[in-house]
């Protein structure tokens, strides 16, 4: 008996709530189990009280603005990320072609030590085109040093 009772209370309320748009003025009553019940036209032998219940129509257009507000964040974010996945490809591009130079550079820098360390006198063609003696490897060795601690890891 009273999940019957739950029940045809719960659909009379569901049916009253549909209804509240439509309704003037709500009465609130306590039934004989202390029960609520809302209705705009209460029986005539409870004591019931008129309640400020405000219920206001769905506004479509307020409703389609704010799903275009979001729509467009959406795609706002969309190509937010569009644009991050790119740039972040273009550095990765850009990246591998460092990579690629210093890779160069430093197996340059090593053979250039390489043949510093290697020889004992370095020659270097002349203004003239003839071999002219080089005084100076230690220094040579140096800047070679350098250049392989710069371009190598």
């Amino acid at each position: 008996m009273r999940k019957n009772t739950r029940i045809g209370l719960l659909l009379a309320g569901f049916v009253l709530l549909s209804n509240i748009a439509y309704a003037k003025t709500i009465y609130e009553w306590r039934g004989d189990n202390n029960e609520r019940s809302y209705s705009d036209m209460p029986p005539n032998n409870v004591d019931a009280a008129a309640t400020n219940l405000s219920a206001t129509p769905t506004d479509e257009a307020e409703i389609e603005q704010q799903q275009a507000i979001k729509e467009a964040a959406r795609a706002a974010e969309l190509l937010n990320d569009e644009v991050n996945r790119e740039t972040a490809a273009a550095e990765a591009e850009a990246a591998a072609q460092r990579n690629a130079e210093r890779t160069a550079n430093c197996t340059r820098a090593r053979q250039i030590q390489k043949k510093y360390d290697s020889n004992r006198r370095i020659y270097e063609a002349g203004p003239d085109g003839e071999f002219t003696k080089w005084l100076d490897i230690d220094e040579e060795r140096d800047k070679a040093q350098k250049n392989v601690d710069t371009w190598c890891d």
